[in-house]
């Protein structure tokens, strides 16, 4: 399935001809002839792109473009404007645009404009996602996709009962998990002779990832409760 795309222009021709083109070229193509009802969509609707004419009846593309931008999205947006002022360029990407093209404009500009700009956003979400599944404490580094810990250069091999309590634990530095919340989160089985499988899973893992199981630095016992993670500040303290 192609990439979906919002069109915002009230010219009804230009509009006619680029979805045209567009559906051609293998996108998925959504129009609007209003900045009003554009915007709406604009913000009802997911979208891999949305494309605006700078001036338009009800809203402009700046303003579609503020309040896009002011609901949270990150949707590569680019403005089109029948007029290369290039005060309007500056303000356009100053309120969020990231890109401007001038009309008249050759359609293999552009779906090369598109596809830079999708190329840019897919690269930013792998990045996004990348930082999403890797846990950094200090020199401690935790793989979710892959399943890998690393400390500084060591890799630490972890049975996935460990891995799991690590994952766990780390990805809330400083709270205090009791050992029923950490029994369920990673075994998911509530009866308390489990305590023992707990107790000795942790001793296995501070064996593995503290520079000195004796004196831990990352998994710290609360006592008559359960076990915590150490907070960035801590691990400052100890490097």
């Amino acid at each position: 399935m192609g990439m979906n795309l919002l069109l915002i222009d009230d010219d009804e021709n230009l509009l006619r001809t680029l979805r045209s083109r567009l559906l051609d070229a293998g996108f998925q193509v959504e129009t609007s002839n209003n900045g009003e009802l554009g915007m709406e969509r604009a913000l009802s609707n997911d979208f891999d792109l949305i494309i605006a004419d700078l001036k338009m009846p009800g809203r402009s593309g700046f303003d579609i473009c503020r309040e896009v931008r002011y609901n949270k999205s990150s949707v590569p947006f680019l403005i089109l404007s029948g007029q290369d002022d290039i005060m309007n360029k500056i303000i356009g990407l100053e309120i969020g645009a990231d890109d401007f093209l001038t009309k008249p404009f050759d359609i293999r500009e552009l779906l090369a404009r598109i596809e830079a700009l999708l190329r840019r956003a897919n690269r930013a979400a792998r990045e996004r996602n990348l930082e999403k599944s890797i846990i950094v404490h200090k020199d401690l580094a935790i793989d979710r996709t892959r399943l890998k810990v690393t400390r500084g250069e060591e890799h630490i091999l972890l049975s996935p009962t460990e891995f799991r309590v690590l994952e766990v634990l780390a990805s809330e530095p400083g709270k205090v998990f009791s050992r029923d919340e950490l029994r369920d989160a990673v075994w998911q089985y509530s009866a308390s002779s489990f305590d023992h499988t707990i107790t000795t899973t942790l001793h296995r893992l501070r064996a593995k990832i503290e520079p000195n199981p004796a004196a831990p630095i990352y998994i710290h016992s609360v006592r008559g409760i359960g076990y915590r993670f150490a907070e960035l500040h801590e691990l400052e303290a100890t490097h």
